[in-house]
């Protein structure tokens, strides 16, 4: 099984280098976000601040 590390190694090679930040944490909002950006981009980093006010169902739904 591919490690974080050797999935983050295939993207470079295909020359995709950008990380976008997920600073919402509305599911929906997130998810098209990352429909239109899939094809483009290395990995996506949700904020755990926006997540966290959310009190433990947000902190939860980051996973």
């Amino acid at each position: 099984m591919p490690t974080f590390l050797d999935k983050l190694t295939a993207k470079w090679n295909e020359g995709k280098f950008v990380c976008i930040g997920l600073d919402n944490s509305d599911f929906e909002f997130n998810r098209n976000i990352i429909d239109q950006t899939f094809d483009l981009v290395a990995t996506y980093k949700p904020n755990s601040a926006f997540y966290e006010e959310k009190g433990a169902q947000g902190y939860y739904s980051i996973y």
